[in-house]
C-alpha cells in the first residue's frame, strides 16, 4: 500500500503517525505526572496529618502502657474526640496509633478502634515499620473501599515504639485522574490538528527539497555528525538555487554540522578531562577515607570503653580529621581536627596532620600538650599553603576515667553524665596549629566516671545552617546529646543521633562545611553494665 504513495504522502502519513504516537505518549505521561501530584499531596497530607497525631495524644500516653488496664476508658474516650475532631480538620478518614506487644500489635488509639484491640489484619507494611523504625506508605481495598495509609514510628523516652497510622480515601481520586486525562488528550488532539496543517502546507510547497536534506541530515547522523567534503558542496549549490527559506534552512544545516563537529571536539575533550578529574577525586576520597579508622566497634575485646566516630565531608575530600588508638594496654589517644579549608589542599594538609600526631604520641612518654607543640613545629615549616588546624587530642585513662587534654583552638566538647544535664567543657584553650611556629599548649585533666561520655565535634556541626540562616549552634547540640541520653546509651547512638539532628535543623540546606564527630563512653573496669 505505502509503495504506491509518492513522497509527499508518504511524509504526511509519517507526520500523522509520528504525531498521533507523540500526543499519546504525551497525554500518557501528563496523566502519570499529575497522578503523580496528586499522590505525593496525598502522601504530604499524610505523613503531616500522622505527625500532628504524635501532639494531639499526650507525650507521655504511648510510655505508660504495658497491657489492656493501662488505660482507662475516660482516658481513652478523650484520646478518641480528640483524634475525631482532629481528623475533621484535616480532611482524612482514620488516625489511630498501635503498639507491638509479641507478636501482636494492638491499637492504643484511634477514632474508632476500641483500645488494645487486636490488628490482626495489619498490612506487612506497617510490620515492618516496627521493625526497622522506617515510615512506610501502602495502599490497599478491603470491602470499604479503597484506601492510602501511612504508617510512622516514633519512640517514646523510655525506648517504647508506637506507630501513628492515617488513612484516606481514594474513591475521589479516580474521578480527577479521569478528567486530567480527558483534558490533557483533548488539549493533545487540538494542538495535533493545528501542527498537522501546518505541516501539510509546508511539505506541499518544499517536499523535494526538503526530502534532499531530510536525506543530508540522515547522512549526517550515519557519518557521526560529520560530512563528507562532496556532501557540503551539494548542500552549498541548495543554499545558491534556493535564495528563500528552503536555501536558509540548507545553510542552517551546515552551520549546525560545523557547530557539531566543534562541540563534539570539545565534548570529546571536555568529557574525559571530567571523567579522569572524577575518577582522580574518588580515588583520592578512597585513600583519605583509608587514613582514618572506620571500623566499629574499635576496640572489640576491650570492655573498659567504647567510642564511634563519624565523617561526611561537604565536597569529595575534606579537611576534617579524627584518630583513636592504644598507645599502651592503659591509655588510648584520641584526636579531632578541622584544616581551614575544604576539598584536596585540605585533604593532604589533614592526612599530614593526622600522621604527625601518631608519630609523635608513640614517641616516648609525652605529655598531649608536647605532642601538640611538636605538631605545630613541623606543619609550621612546611605550610606554602598558610593553613591552620584547630585540633583537640587527649589521653584517657581506662582504669581511672581520667583524661589529660591540650587544646588547640577547637570547638569545646560535651561531658554527658547519667541523670545530669550535658555540660560544656571549660577548657583553656590555645592557638590553632601554624598561627605560630613556637605556640606553647597547656594540658588540663577531666574525670570521667563510669558511664560518662565525651562528645568531640567539628566546627561543621555548630554552624550547620537551615534555610533562614540559623545556626545549630551549641545549644542545638546540647539538645541532640542529652536527648534520651542515660548510662547504657552507646556512643555510636549518640553520634548518629546528634547527625541526625543536624540534618534535620539544615532541613536539605547543602551542606557547608566538613562535618566531623567523636563520642566516647568511659565504663571502668567493670565494664558496660547491662
Amino acid at each position: 500500500m505505502f509503495s504506491n504513495l509518492t513522497i509527499k504522502q508518504k511524509l504526511l502519513w509519517g507526520v500523522f503517525l509520528v504525531s498521533l504516537v507523540a500526543a499519546s505518549l504525551d497525554t500518557l505521561l501528563t496523566y502519570r505526572s499529575q497522578k503523580k501530584d496528586i499522590l505525593d499531596g496525598i502522601d504530604a497530607s499524610l505523613k503531616a496529618t500522622a505527625y500532628g497525631v504524635s501532639h494531639v495524644i499526650s507525650p507521655g500516653f504511648h510510655a505508660a502502657i504495658k497491657d489492656q488496664g493501662s488505660v482507662s476508658p475516660q482516658q481513652h474516650l478523650k484520646n478518641m474526640n480528640n483524634l475525631r475532631q482532629y481528623v475533621q480538620q484535616t480532611g482524612i478518614r482514620y488516625a489511630y496509633t498501635c503498639m507491638q506487644f509479641g507478636d501482636r500489635i494492638r491499637f492504643t488509639s484511634g477514632t474508632d478502634d476500641p483500645f488494645f484491640e487486636p490488628y490482626d489484619t495489619a498490612p506487612d507494611s506497617l510490620r515492618k515499620s516496627f521493625v526497622d523504625g522506617k515510615m512506610r506508605y501502602d495502599q490497599y481495598t478491603d470491602k470499604y473501599g479503597t484506601f492510602r495509609s501511612v504508617f510512622v514510628p516514633f519512640k517514646t523516652g523510655n525506648g517504647k515504639t508506637y506507630v501513628v497510622g492515617a488513612d484516606i480515601s481514594m474513591s475521589s481520586l479516580q474521578d480527577k485522574l479521569w478528567k486530567t486525562a480527558l483534558l490533557s488528550a483533548s488539549f493533545e488532539v487540538l494542538v495535533f490538528l493545528i501542527l498537522f496543517m501546518g505541516i501539510y502546507v509546508t511539505t506541499s510547497r518544499a517536499v523535494k527539497p526538503l526530502s534532499e536534506l531530510t536525506g543530508y541530515t540522515k547522512l549526517l547522523m550515519e557519518q557521526d555528525f560529520k560530512w563528507e567534503e562532496e556532501v557540503r558542496n551539494q548542500i552549498k549549490s541548495i543554499c545558491e538555487k534556493r535564495p528563500g527559506e528552503v536555501g536558509k534552512l540548507a545553510e542552517a544545516l551546515m552551520q549546525m554540522e560545523k557547530m557539531l563537529r566543534t562541540y563534539i571536539a570539545n565534548l570529546t575533550e571536555t568529557t574525559a578531562a571530567k571523567e579522569r578529574i572524577e575518577s582522580e577525586l574518588s580515588i583520592a576520597r578512597n585513600i583519605q577515607m583509608g587514613f582514618l579508622p572506620r571500623v566499629f566497634p574499635a576496640f572489640p575485646g576491650r570492655t573498659e570503653f567504647d567510642l564511634h566516630a563519624i565523617i561526611e565531608p561537604a565536597k569529595e575530600v575534606g579537611g576534617d580529621l579524627y584518630d583513636y588508638f592504644l598507645i599502651d594496654e592503659r591509655h588510648l589517644f584520641f584526636l579531632i581536627g578541622d584544616v581551614s579549608d575544604k576539598g584536596v589542599p585540605a585533604a593532604l594538609f589533614m592526612a599530614v596532620a593526622k600522621t604527625l600526631f601518631k608519630t609523635h604520641a608513640f614517641l616516648g612518654n609525652a605529655k598531649v600538650s608536647e605532642i601538640m607543640g611538636r605538631v605545630n613545629q613541623e606543619l609550621s615549616r612546611a605550610n606554602p599553603w598558610q593553613m591552620f588546624v584547630t585540633a583537640f587530642a587527649g589521653i584517657l585513662d581506662v582504669d581511672t576515667g581520667e583524661v589529660i587534654y591540650c587544646d588547640g583552638g577547637h570547638e569545646p566538647p560535651f561531658i554527658l553524665r547519667p541523670g545530669e544535664e550535658a555540660e560544656v567543657l571549660k577548657k583553656k584553650g590555645g592557638p590553632a596549629l601554624c598561627f605560630l611556629e613556637d605556640s606553647c599548649y597547656e594540658c588540663d585533666t577531666i574525670q570521667l566516671q563510669p558511664g560518662d561520655s565525651l562528645v568531640l565535634y567539628t566546627d561543621g556541626v555548630n554552624e550547620a545552617m537551615n534555610k533562614e540562616r540559623r545556626l545549630f549552634s551549641q545549644k542545638g547540640i546540647l539538645q541532640a546529646v542529652q536527648s534520651g541520653y542515660g548510662e547504657s546509651t552507646p556512643p555510636v547512638t549518640i553520634a548518629q543521633q546528634l547527625l541526625e539532628h543536624v540534618r534535620l535543623f539544615a532541613g536539605g540546606v547543602p551542606q557547608s562545611d566538613d562535618i566531623a564527630i567523636l563520642a566516647i563512653s568511659y565504663y571502668g573496669t567493670k565494664g558496660k553494665r547491662a
